[in-house]
């Protein structure tokens, strides 16, 4: 079923010959490095490389992440003012 997706993703993968397994073969030989992707969350969240059928290079993206501590600040810190009896 994987050759029925057009547009595929690869995030952080074990070993190298996995993201052959998401992309396609001779995806890594390509650029598709996600297994160097690192494991930390501060800067390797959000990585990963996107391949689609209008295109042979894989392309290395990054998302937007916010993490646990940041939305946690983000409540406090913009909180509505209590109001009312």
């Amino acid at each position: 079923m994987r050759q029925l997706f057009t547009t595929r993703i690869v995030l952080r993968v074990d070993e190298l010959g996995q993201a052959d397994l998401v992309l396609g073969g001779g995806a890594t030989a390509r650029g598709a490095h996600a297994h160097l992707i690192p494991a930390d969350e501060s800067t390797g969240a959000g990585i990963g490389y996107v391949n689609g059928d209008d295109r042979a290079t894989p392309i290395r993206v990054r998302a937007g992440y916010t993490s646990d501590s940041d939305i946690d600040w983000m409540c406090l810190t913009y909180a509505p003012a209590i109001t009312g009896p």
